[in-house]
């Protein structure tokens, strides 16, 4: 039976029963025999669990059952997912139930208790719930009044309200701040450097920042993706193609927007997949296609409808695969607590962050990938979090953000190469004519000493000497700073350096308690 012959059998057949497969808006059966419904979702295992809802009417659990097998001929495995999940509310009200109990049409009253069991900021979800009712009412089965039906579709039930978490700025679940931002890549990069975090989970992190897709996205990503533009045998750009989602398409898969990554992070890339070929040849699963962050195991046989998508991992194991690798950087929030991050919050950073470049609406949608400008004007009611006024008073109060890459030693004598040559790292102040050593570099490679020895303290290289004048250091950058504030200069361009100005009071404030450690 074709898909479309599926739909029109179940959508008028209430005198026989439910076919045992049905043919999903992609051409894929799905087998509804049983009482859990395996939905043909790549880049998760969704499944509609039938002993979640406690309907003991056999007439009202069959009409349940034809709603949600023609909603999976005409909507996507998530949507299907989602209204299964949010209809579970109309099913717990005392209205529903004694109507399933007493084989009678379910009231209105029950949508009005469903309303009142959910905060303002749920009652969104009814949508669900009034979608269902109207259509078995529609369809003429027992237990749904068309009466109902039409009051249903008069009331006003509103939509999921957005950006609240941006315009409050929640510390957990809104746009990471500079600082946060700072001490993310600051400890990637040190990560990188000491090789303490895989290439996948580096990797997923980097995307996240640079890139600001969600989930199903990253699961969805091969290594074909990426490509490298070269001049002769030179790499000098890496282009990513990343899966529109949300945009109408029945396949995954079947639209791309091109990212260009910085070669830093291409090069992260790069090496991820080399790594995947390396590991595994072509020939192993020369049935499926090579994912981009690999699964440990085939999800999916030879002959199984999805057979191409075995190796990719699903959204839950990305999203902690995110969580895991953020948690391991060791990064603190800027409430003290170690850093919570989401795709979300990662999204809103970089829609944030793009504004204080100076992007306009237009521009904002395009990094978001929206079709419209109709999500893009929350980012725009925020204001700068960029600290106006930082003293060193203020500075040592946030030295327990800092993020302790650099790895104290006592003095030169004490450090990794502090017998060779040159390894020494210096802090100059011209307004003072004063150069003084702070610290070892203990890098066996070359370094960016241009940088030096404001990127140091974000180094793991670095070994800032406790006997070092890293107070100059500090006041030099405060005395900095205010002066371009009198200037009058961008505040973006003011806080430039803030996170290495709360470092460098980190390894002030850890030499303090080092010193009343040794003396207590």
């Amino acid at each position: 039976m074709s898909r479309a012959a599926h739909k029109r059998h179940l959508s008028h057949s209430s005198d026989t029963s439910l076919p045992s497969v049905v043919i999903d808006r992609r051409g894929m059966p799905v087998d509804i025999s049983g009482e859990r419904w395996l939905l043909n979702e790549p880049t998760a295992k969704l499944t509609l669990d039938w002993a979640l809802y406690a309907i003991d009417d056999k007439a009202l659990r069959e009409s349940f059952k034809r709603y949600f097998a023609w909603l999976i001929t005409t909507q996507s495995p998530m949507s299907v997912f989602n209204s299964f999940r949010f209809v579970e509310v109309l099913t717990r009200t005392s209205a529903f139930r004694e109507a399933d109990e007493k084989c009678v049409e379910i009231p209105y009253l029950a949508f009005s208790e469903a309303r009142a069991s959910l905060s303002k900021e749920q009652q969104w979800q009814l949508h669900y719930s009034r979608q269902l009712y109207r259509w078995c009412a529609a369809q003429g089965y027992s237990h749904f009044s068309t009466g109902v039906a039409d009051k249903l579709g008069d009331i006003v039930i509103g939509g999921n309200a957005k950006g609240q978490a941006v315009r409050s700025k929640d510390p957990t679940k809104g746009p990471l701040d500079a600082q946060e931002v700072a001490s993310l890549t600051s400890a990637l990069r040190s990560a990188r450097v000491n090789g303490s975090m895989p290439l996948g989970e580096q990797a997923i992190v980097w995307l996240a920042l640079t890139t600001g897709s969600n989930a199903s996205q990253y699961a969805s990503l091969r290594e074909e993706d990426l490509r490298e533009e070269k001049i002769g045998d030179q790499v000098i750009a890496y282009i990513l193609r990343v899966p529109r989602q949300k945009k109408g398409h029945v396949q995954h898969r079947a639209e791309f927007r091109e990212r260009r990554l910085t070669p830093f992070v291409g090069q992260v890339i790069a090496e991820l997949i080399a790594q995947n070929q390396a590991e595994h040849p072509a020939e192993e699963d020369d049935y499926a296609a090579r994912p981009l962050l690999r699964a440990k195991a085939p999800a999916f046989g030879h002959n199984h409808p999805l057979a191409d998508w075995a190796w990719h991992t699903t959204r839950g194991q990305i999203t902690n695969l995110l969580k895991r690798s953020v948690q391991q950087l060791g990064v603190l929030s800027r409430t003290g607590d170690p850093l919570c991050v989401s795709f979300r919050r990662f999204r809103y950073t970089l829609a944030t962050r793009a504004i204080d470049n100076g992007a306009s609406a237009y521009e904002v949608a395009d990094v978001l990938d929206h079709s419209d400008l109709q999500n893009v004007g929350v980012y725009f009611d925020v204001h700068s979090n960029i600290v106006e006024h930082l003293d060193q008073t203020m500075a040592l109060a946030l030295a327990p953000r800092a993020q302790a890459f650099a790895k104290l030693v006592e003095n030169e004598a004490s450090a990794i190469r502090g017998d060779v040559s040159g390894s020494r790292v210096y802090h100059g102040d011209r307004e003072r004519d004063l150069t003084e050593p702070v610290g070892t570099c203990g890098n066996h490679s070359f370094c960016n000493v241009s940088a030096a020895p404001l990127a140091c303290y974000t180094c793991p290289m670095f070994q800032p000497w406790m006997d070092g004048p890293h107070d100059l250091v500090l006041e030099s950058l405060l005395r900095r700073r205010e002066k371009s504030v009198e200037r009058g200069l961008n505040q973006k361009v003011i806080a430039m350096n803030d996170h290495v100005i709360i470092e460098v009071a980190g390894v002030i404030q850890r030499i303090a308690d080092k010193r009343a450690e040794q003396h207590g």
